[in-house]
């Protein structure tokens, strides 16, 4: 394993070198910015991003330069003015090519799967930003927020594209033709998506673009959703449809689920390959993409961010990003010896990501054999099957005089 790990590594720290090399593209003022020795050089200001823990800004800096002698420590207002320096360009380019670099042999009888959703995280509270205050409707005030679009590799396990907007002015489908435009393959790649993408509109991109889909849509009792046009019979069936206004063919498929309800899903997958029973797994495996958004809030950080500037917060999301594909690049190809036991283990997924971050911080050029052995000494069981009520209680920004040490 420690293979995959120096892998990962070497591609992280190349993608960071060729940023260093262009930094004059990715600095308030080229030529100047990052161009004298300080404490806090170019690639430390990166790493200290990617490393970025959930409590105070003191105590994340402390983590990050403790290894260096009591001289060579930077003060917090220095840290504050080298971030001050960095565009948010910087972490998106970052992003991008470290993210293309990684492997992607993972697939689905030979498909890429790409996962397409958002979620919400909480800023801090500013009523006169209209475009991310979202009102409480209870009398309360209500909460600022952005939304995270992101398209997710189901089977690789890494976000290949995301796009940030706020909150009361984002839209899923607009920002979905966005990341389709960045696909470079489009050639045996699926398109998973939940409720809230089913618009001819995306239809007709994602068919241009060459690419299959399986979305799922309002059910026939419901209006507003492309099933109940049809006036499709109360069962599960399925059937061919054509639309008008696009020269398209579409399938929409209905199954039942458990809870007596009914699901339907648009697709232009061909029956011959794909009956409705793949369908339905296929739609079934999206909801690793919402599992990823649990383990980037809280196992990577997400929910815990430490700016209010909008530049610095698009910052700290682009790493907290870059953090997870780095670590799930790694924790899949740990060689877990089975034992004759009720369940199978894995790496826990939240102590990775502190043994990743506690090595990024060191910065050493040396890969310490030691690093399987660690991620082997803290296993979790695999409990498939699992169900949990959702909470839909809305989480509130953490305020920064109330961060964990």
């Amino acid at each position: 394993m420690n293979s995959t790990f120096a892998s990962s590594y070497e591609l992280l720290l190349f993608a960071i070198s060729e940023l260093e090399l262009q930094k004059d593209s990715f600095v308030l003022r080229p030529g100047v910015d990052f161009s004298r020795k300080r404490k806090i050089s170019f690639r430390d200001m990166i790493l200290s991003l990617l490393t970025m823990q959930g409590g105070s800004l003191s105590t994340t800096s402390h983590d990050f330069f403790q290894h260096r002698l009591p001289a060579d420590i930077p003060s917090l207002s220095a840290l504050h003015q080298q971030r001050a320096k960095l565009l948010p360009d910087a972490m998106r380019y970052l992003f991008y090519h470290f993210t293309q670099r990684l492997p992607t042999v993972q697939t689905y009888d030979g498909f890429q799967l790409l996962a397409c959703d958002g979620s919400d995280l909480n800023i801090s509270y500013d009523p006169d930003d209209w475009e991310s205050c979202k009102p409480s409707g209870n009398g309360k005030r209500g909460s600022n927020q952005l939304h995270l679009h992101a398209l997710y590799d189901l089977c690789n396990k890494k976000y290949t594209d995301i796009r940030i907007e706020k909150t009361m002015v984002s839209n899923e489908s607009r920002a979905l033709v966005q990341m389709l435009e960045n696909i470079k393959s489009p050639a045996k790649t699926i398109i998973l998506a939940d409720r809230g993408y089913e618009t001819y509109h995306v239809f007709a991109h994602i068919m241009a673009k060459g690419l299959a889909f399986v979305i799922c849509t309002k059910d026939i009792s419901r209006k507003g959703g492309i099933a109940y046009g049809f006036r499709l019979p109360d069962r599960e069936l399925e059937k061919d449809g054509k639309q008008a206004v696009y020269p398209m063919k579409l399938r929409m498929v209905r199954f039942l689920l458990d809870t007596g309800e009914y699901e339907c899903i648009v697709t232009n997958l061909k029956r011959e390959e794909f009956p409705p029973w793949r369908i339905r797994e296929l739609y079934h495996l999206r909801w690793g993409i919402e599992t990823s958004f649990r383990k980037l809030k809280y196992s990577i950080g997400l929910s815990q961010l430490h700016s209010k500037k909008a530049e610095y917060v698009e910052q700290e999301i682009y790493a907290r990003v870059i953090m997870y594909n780095f670590c799930e690049s790694i924790t899949p190809h740990v060689s877990i010896h089975q034992k004759k036991t009720k369940y199978t283990y894995q790496v826990n997924f939240t102590m990775a990501v502190h043994i990743c971050k506690a090595f990024l911080q060191k910065s050493s050029p040396t890969i310490p054999p030691h690093i399987e052995t660690l991620l082997l000494r803290h296993l979790v069981p695999v409990k498939p099957g699992r169900k949990f009520p959702r909470t839909k209680k809305r989480k509130g920004f953490v305020s920064f005089a109330y961060r964990v040490s």
